[in-house]
């Protein structure tokens, strides 16, 4: 199952759920009413912006995540634009296990590090390649991030 965006880590009996609603005392409150009723939910830690959720692992996510959303519109919205994603990231998502971001964060080192490597080698041409494709992703980077500069 493809958990929505807003779920940012989801492990056996541990999810993190972030979204700006969340920062909200009216969107805390509601998404904190929602989880208080779930009683396989044990703890729920507050975040900036987020909640900390830890809960008995026989918990269905998914049926809580659609009660969160039928109470909250922001993360039915946010859902409902997963699913419009283009269909590679979701499988790349899936496929790994992780997000994009950390899939392009893990390229982007694996690549420096072969570009050191044969640049001490003394390899040139390769060399060459593997940093020009670094610069190229760590230009995607900062754009992709240029807000939070």
């Amino acid at each position: 199952m493809a958990l929505p965006s807003y779920v940012v880590s989801s492990l056996e009996g541990r999810a993190r759920l972030r979204h700006a609603i969340l920062r909200t005392e009216a969107g805390l409150q509601k998404a904190l009413d929602v989880l208080g009723k779930e009683k396989k939910i044990r703890e729920v830690q507050q975040g900036a912006g987020s909640l900390l959720l830890f809960f008995d692992p026989s918990l269905q996510l998914a049926r809580v995540l659609k009660s969160l959303e039928q109470e909250i519109p922001e993360l039915a919205a946010q859902s409902a634009s997963d699913r419009q994603k283009p269909l590679v990231p979701q499988c790349l998502e899936q496929l790994f296990g992780i997000s994009l971001r950390r899939i392009e964060n893990r390229s982007l080192l694996m690549l420096i590090g072969l570009a050191a490597l044969f640049g001490f080698v003394g390899k040139s041409s390769t060399h060459t390649v593997l940093s020009s494709a670094v610069l190229v992703l760590m230009a995607r980077h900062i754009w992709l991030r240029r807000q939070a500069l």
